[in-house]
């Protein structure tokens, strides 16, 4: 009974100790279905939204949107929601309000159609912004990120610096009336991280996964999302549907290594890595291989489970061989999942060696250590024929320090700051 007890009792402490997972909630949606007459200012409002959809406007006039109840045009259901361009004025926008701000980790996924005229030079797309749209218009402030088509026809996303969305290493292209589901997922309000993904479910082909920094006000919380066609004329189309919040998806997007690289180190090779999310990553596997055929495990740096925050990680080859060598990360899952990262070469070219001078020695020893810079932490000690270091020093990269011993047989030996040894030379004294 008392073992019960005692097992129970740890059974707590471990639960008590162990951070519970956050529940995936659904905290706003509208499949755009509900409208009475055509008009957008009598739709359902879905439910998460302070109200229905606001209209913007870019230029002077010309506000067009509506729902579409039938034709070829419409997404999914029985309806979905356009914004139209007119032939005259410059653009229009419409633009929600979350009955919350969004903090911490969530997901915004759509579906989106545009039948643009990609020859024009000008965009349409989403936004999702820290202001309040009752107050002002969120095309012009609050923007953390932008996503959408441009006038080339190539889907682009602006974060503070305008970037194309590709598909294995290319362009990921718009076609007009294909039907886009968009996932995006973001933390605006610790690490200021995103991830987004975009799926032509009409050719059924997917986009890399782009992450990187939100763009704006750092840490702030997102109040609204908006849809903007910034173009003239009958053709310039944008329809969307199907709007789902989500905090805390179940399937956040998977690891995303943004960075590998290898530099060289007095002391070896230093791996660098960096991830801008990570979903359920276990751990990291360093492999190592001087011919990409045979591979060696080096050892494993442990992930950061499930974050959209930048984490960055590094792992020290203190061993590598000469020429030419090759590096690759195994990034496991808890459920033991795996999947490799590009093999990143690097070509070891040994150092000279560091030693002692000159020797024999009179008044002063010098330690030459190519490659180390200064401020390296180096600790010298001179030994004698007892085991006693008697002479205690911080050498330079080539600098001289004066002693006064007796004649005879020493050792010298360098260390750094982490007892490491790097050289042991006999040394004689006149």
């Amino acid at each position: 009974m008392k073992k019960l007890s005692m097992l129970l009792l740890a059974l707590v402490v471990i639960f008590l100790l162990r951070p519970s997972a956050n529940a995936q909630t659904i905290v706003a949606q509208d499949d755009c279905e509900a409208y009475s007459g055509g008009n957008y200012t009598d739709e359902n409002q879905g439910s998460g939204f302070s109200g229905a959809f606001q209209f913007r406007a870019f230029g002077v006039n010309d506000q067009g949107g509506e729902f579409i109840e039938t034709g070829t045009r419409k997404i999914s259901g029985n309806q979905s929601f356009g914004i139209y361009a007119n032939t005259t004025g410059t653009g229009k926008a419409v633009s929600r309000s979350f009955s919350s701000a969004l903090s911490g980790l969530h997901r915004v996924s759509f579906r989106v159609r545009f039948d643009l005229n990609t020859n024009n030079g000008l965009s349409a797309g989403f936004v999702i912004c820290d202001t309040d749209v009752g107050s002002q218009s969120m095309w012009n402030t609050g923007q953390r990120l932008y996503l959408g088509i441009s006038g080339d026809g190539l889907w682009k996303y602006d974060d503070g610096t305008l970037k194309t969305v590709t598909i294995s290493g290319g362009n990921f292209a718009c076609t007009g009336g294909d039907i886009y589901l968009v996932e995006l997922d973001f933390n605006a309000t610790s690490g200021n991280s995103y991830a987004l993904r975009i799926t032509n479910e009409t050719a059924a082909s997917t986009s890399d996964i782009m992450s990187g920094t939100l763009a704006g006000t750092a840490n702030a919380a997102i109040l609204s999302i908006g849809f903007g066609n910034g173009v003239t004329g009958n053709t310039q189309n944008l329809i969307f549907d199907d709007i789902v919040v989500t905090q805390n998806p179940a399937n956040p997007l998977p690891v995303e290594l943004t960075s590998f690289t290898a530099k060289a180190q007095p002391d070896g090779v230093l791996l660098q890595w960096e991830t801008a999310s990570e979903l359920n990553n276990d751990y990291f596997e360093i492999g190592h291989s001087q011919d990409m055929r045979l591979w060696q495990a080096l050892g494993k740096v442990q992930g950061a489970g499930t974050t959209l925050s930048n984490s960055r990680y590094e792992f020290l080859h203190p061993s590598p061989g000469p020429g030419v060598n090759y590096y690759r990360l195994r990034q496991v899952d808890f459920n033991g999942q795996e999947r490799l990262s590009e093999v990143v070469v690097f070509e070891w070219k040994a150092a000279l060696p560091m030693r002692a001078f000159p020797n024999p020695f009179s008044e002063v020893i010098g330690v030459s250590a190519p490659g180390l810079p200064e401020g390296s932490g180096l600790l010298a000690e001179l030994i004698d024929v007892n085991g006693k270091a008697i002479e205690t020093w911080k050498p330079g990269q080539e600098g001289l320090h004066a002693l006064q011993v007796p004649s005879g047989v020493y050792l010298l030996r360098v260390s750094k700051e982490n007892g490491r040894v790097l050289l042991v030379q006999k040394m004689v004294k006149h």
